[in-house]
């Protein structure tokens, strides 16, 4: 006498980089994303190559039911983990129908290597009206979302910060770029520069958004209810009216691919 095997559901985690293709030879009837920051694209592949079932676009609680298949393909266009179910069909998902699933999307992101912090700290100089740069360079293939900002100054002034379309001139760019909010062992790539000090040439014209008058080494702090987004060829800038006055500077911000 042959037994059936039992239904079953297992849950698996994979990471994904920027427009990563992962295949699984996995067998069932049923698939569900659990979670995920980004939508991604799910094919359902039967035994002799045929299509059961595809979700593109797919996000966190979307599922596929009752088309048997042998293996899973999941396309994500941006760097993310993936945590998805999948089983017989008669396995599903416990969630209850019509309850509004609240997803904290924050430590996908510094896992995946998509948050970042610039810090600036420029000492004061006679005669100087400092500035600082965060840069998205041409081509770079990434959007970045400014979330939150910090400014403090050393004596009392007025500072300005906003949005930029073009680097003006005489301010040199770092290339180097902000700290990863995951330590240890974050990805490798990097896409943005800096630049910090006076500008000798022309300052670049500026969309502010926050302008304020602070005291010496007070800490004025800016959380956005929407981010600022920064497209390639794009930047922010933090200025401070007055010369002699050291300026430091704090950006919290996410990358997304394009």
């Amino acid at each position: 006498m042959t037994t059936q095997a039992p239904p079953f559901l297992e849950i698996l985690t994979a990471a994904f980089s920027t427009g990563e293709h992962k295949s699984y030879a996995i067998s069932g009837g049923y698939f569900e994303i659990l979670d995920c920051s980004y939508p991604v694209t799910v094919k359902l592949i039967g035994l002799h190559g045929e299509l059961r079932g595809i979700m593109r676009n797919a996000e966190a609680s979307f599922y596929l039911k009752g088309g048997d298949y042998s293996t899973i393909t999941i396309e994500s266009p941006n760097a993310q983990v993936v945590r998805f179910a999948f089983g017989t069909s008669e396995a599903g998902t416990r969630r209850t129908s019509g309850v509004v699933q609240v997803v904290d999307s924050s430590k996908s992101r510094t896992i995946a290597g998509q948050a970042f912090i610039a810090s600036f700290n420029v000492a004061a100089a006679v005669g100087v009206n400092h500035s600082t740069v965060l840069w998205n360079p041409p081509g770079s293939g990434k959007n970045i979302y400014i979330q939150r900002l910090r400014v403090s100054v050393t004596v009392a002034a007025v500072y300005g910060s906003g949005h930029i379309t073009s680097l003006g001139t005489g301010l040199a760019l770092n290339p180097s770029a902000p700290v990863h909010k995951r330590l240890g062992a974050p990805p490798s790539f990097e896409c943005y520069q800096t630049a910090a000090g006076n500008f000798n040439g022309t300052a670049p014209s500026m969309n502010a958004v926050f302008t304020a008058s602070l005291a010496a080494n007070q800490v004025d702090v800016g959380d956005l209810y929407e981010p600022v987004l920064i497209e390639p060829g794009a930047g922010f800038r933090v200025f401070v009216a007055s010369a002699n006055v050291g300026l430091i500077s704090g950006i919290e911000l996410i990358e997304e691919a394009i």
